[in-house]
């Protein structure tokens, strides 16, 4: 079964949380603990880790964070999103754009919003990120355990509130399921998903970086990686359509993507569909990127 990996990182301790994946729920199966004299180290990474895992997150400790409470005038995750750069120059060392951001909401009221700004210094991110993928444990995520367990109120987090470990690995479940903030925003988002997926697809160098951090890409992956009669052999993408090449064992089982892709994407159609000479159906279908 896929194991996922989950390192709480703390002043003083790390830990590596792993779970198995069963349907869509995630399995606790062990945690084991190493204390931290000091700075962490590749080689405390690697006395935790044993075996290998489909996918791996990192939560950092909330003295690498700057963390801020804002208010908004409205809701719009994404408006949040652009706004926060802007409400928080000035307050950081440095300029913004030296900074990973990611917040999380705290309330809502009359229309606007309360949230929790998160940053960490693009510097710093690198080199944690830079540290797992030394030992081969590149994190998917950043994010902090003690920012979903603060639940928006910075004043916890200034205080350093404490955690015991049950409280914490509950949390831990909790983010695997849901993240509540990931650090790795732009330059420094994970691309394992498109080595991942161009491995299996007929994919270029420069669509593979257009998609890195896309929403597209977790789909097609989900899905994909759902349907075991279906082989997505290419992926093509303009300004309007995507575009998807592969075989099929039947007409049934490209009729059953097609309606799998529905939820996803706009305009799903099967432009092409004939049997080869091996008796697979080679199929074509194209679609949009749903606009809510």
């Amino acid at each position: 079964m896929p194991r996922i990996g989950f390192f709480d990182w703390t002043e003083d301790r790390l830990s590596l949380h792993v779970f198995e994946q069963r349907g869509s729920r995630y399995a606790h199966v062990s945690s084991a603990s190493v204390t931290l004299s000091g700075q962490l180290t590749a080689s405390s990474i690697i006395s935790l880790a044993k075996g290998s895992y489909e996918r791996i997150f990192l939560s950092v400790p909330q003295k690498l964070l700057s963390v801020r409470e804002l208010n908004f005038p409205f809701s719009d995750k994404d408006k949040i999103k652009n706004a926060i750069p802007y409400e928080l120059d000035g307050l950081l060392l440095g300029e913004t754009d030296n900074y990973c951001m990611d917040h999380l909401t705290a309330g809502y009221s009359g229309g606007g919003s309360r949230v929790l700004a998160v940053s960490i210094e693009k510097t710093r991110l690198k080199e944690i990120v830079g540290m797992f993928s030394s030992v081969n444990l590149e994190p998917a995520a950043v994010t902090s355990i003690d920012i979903r367990l603060s639940m928006g109120d910075a004043g916890i987090i200034f205080k350093n509130a404490s955690f015991d470990e049950n409280v914490r690995l509950k949390a831990v479940i909790d983010e695997v399921e849901k993240p509540s903030i990931n650090l790795r925003q732009g330059e420094l988002s994970y691309a394992g998903d498109v080595r991942r997926l161009s491995k299996s697809l007929r994919m270029t160098t420069a669509l593979a970086l257009i998609l890195t951090g896309a929403p597209v890409l977790d789909i097609l992956l989900q899905v994909a990686e759902s349907k075991k009669n279906i082989s997505i052999y290419e992926f093509n993408m303009d300004e309007k359509n995507i575009f998807l090449k592969g075989a099929a064992v039947s007409f049934e089982d490209v009729d059953s993507f097609k309606n799998t892709l529905r939820p996803s994407f706009s305009d799903v159609k099967v432009m092409d569909s004939k049997t080869s000479p091996d008796k697979k159906i080679n199929f074509v279908i194209t679609m949009k990127v749903k606009v809510i």
